[in-house]
């Protein structure tokens, strides 16, 4: 299977199964309908190629707890990363973690009392940050060589829930250590 464009699964009662690959393309969407915690997910046979974005949604009515897991996605091998993942917005005092491997995705629930948490995600030339926030709020992602002069990267008008994104590089080559500044504010 390649996805070029976007894709909708619906991972409610019964997984998706794939027998071969799954390609992921660049600018392609692929959106979940997860299931209950330990349920479902997409099962490829093969290799899934991991670009692009990937959204994921609640069945209605349910309402994730901390400690619930949920394992989206099964390969025999996982190559890539999604450059940008999108998941619901949780209770106050919850944020997703999302657990990547060579051979799947899980997303968890736990608790966190932090009302922004951020983590720098980095492999190779490849900086990823991660945000869980349980406010809509705006967000500035800067980076600096020498923490003297910063580079604005991207701003992103409103993040309520998990996002996690690719920021793009820069310098050629891309320095072998830089400093992020990941700035937040309310949306007003």
């Amino acid at each position: 299977v390649t996805n070029r464009s976007e894709v909708r699964l619906d991972l409610v009662n019964t997984p998706s199964r794939v027998d071969g690959d799954w390609v992921q393309e660049g600018d392609a969407v692929m959106h979940l309908q997860m299931g209950t915690p330990d349920g479902a997910g997409l099962i490829v046979s093969g290799r899934l190629g991991a670009r692009g974005r990937l959204t994921a949604s609640l069945p209605d009515g349910f309402v994730p707890s901390d400690g619930n897991t949920f394992p989206v996605i099964e390969a025999a091998e996982v190559i890539g990363r999604f450059d940008q993942i999108q998941l619901p917005r949780l209770a106050d005092g919850l944020r997703w973690v999302v657990d990547g491997s060579e051979t799947g995705v899980v997303f968890r629930v736990t608790a966190d009392l932090a009302p922004v948490a951020v983590r720098v995600l980095r492999g190779g030339s490849d900086l990823r940050i991660a945000m869980e926030t349980a406010l809509a709020r705006r967000v500035r992602i800067e980076t600096s060589p020498d923490l003297e002069v910063w580079s604005e990267r991207l701003v992103i008008p409103s993040v309520e829930g998990y996002l996690e994104i690719q920021v793009p590089p820069e310098g050629d080559p891309v320095p072998d250590r830089y400093f992020v500044r990941v700035e937040t504010s309310p949306v007003e």
